[in-house]
Order: C-alpha cells, then structure tokens, then sequence
C-alpha cells in the first residue's frame, strides 16, 4: 500500500482542523457507531490498518474512536472482519458495566489529542 491510501473513520473533531494522510470521513456519532461503520466498510472489502482498541484507555473512557481502513475495497480480509468483531464485542461489554461519563471540555480536548497523535504516528510511521 503506498502512502496516503488510507481512509480514517474518526469522531474527533481534532482531525478536522489537522488533516492527516488519507481520506477523512468525520463522523459525529458515538465510538461504537464508528466501530460499526468500519466493519461495514470492511465487510464490503476495506482491509483494518490500526487496532480498533488501539491505546492503553479503556472503551469507555473515551468518547473519541479512530480507525484506519485501506484507501478502497479489494478482497475481503478475515483477519480485520475477525478483529473488528471481537473489538465491537469488547466495546459492547465495556459500555454495559459503565457507559461513557460526562466529560469537562478540557478532558474531551486531551482525550482527543491523544486520539488524533496515536493514529497520526501510525500514519506516519507507514
């Protein structure tokens, strides 16, 4: 895959104001509609370039998601349709033992930086 053929489902705002590589499809939706809009687009043959779960904060600490996907549809991929299901299911249990709180601005705005530089430095380190 060259570079720039990504395309990033994200919900974090951050990613609108500093663009990274790849198509950028913002979504205002909660993380685990963006997990399931990316196993759409993997079951239609989008291959998973970054873990959904990728960073050490838990599912429901966080009200940003960001997932890396391949630039287009090719095969399908089981080991990302295998990955993206595990992760909606880990995501659902989480969300059931505690949801997603209420956050202070000032939290949602360091959470979503650090949303924003982990997909950032694993964009750039392809």
């Amino acid at each position: 895959m060259k570079t720039g053929e990504y395309t990033v489902i994200t919900n974090n705002p951050y990613f609108l104001k500093e663009p990274v590589k790849g198509e950028i499809r913002y979504m205002n939706f909660p993380p685990m509609k963006i997990l399931t809009e990316a196993r759409d687009l993997i079951h239609k043959g989008y291959i998973l370039i970054t873990h959904p779960l990728v960073g050490g904060i838990k599912p429901n600490q966080t009200p940003y998601r960001t997932v890396i996907l391949s630039a287009g549809p090719g095969p399908v991929d089981i080991d990302s349709v295998r990955v993206i299901g595990d992760s909606i299911l880990i995501m659902e249990k989480f969300l059931k033992v505690k949801p997603i709180p209420p956050m202070a601005d000032d939290i949602k705005k360091d959470l979503a930086f650090m949303d924003y530089t982990l997909i950032k430095e694993a964009l750039e380190s392809r």
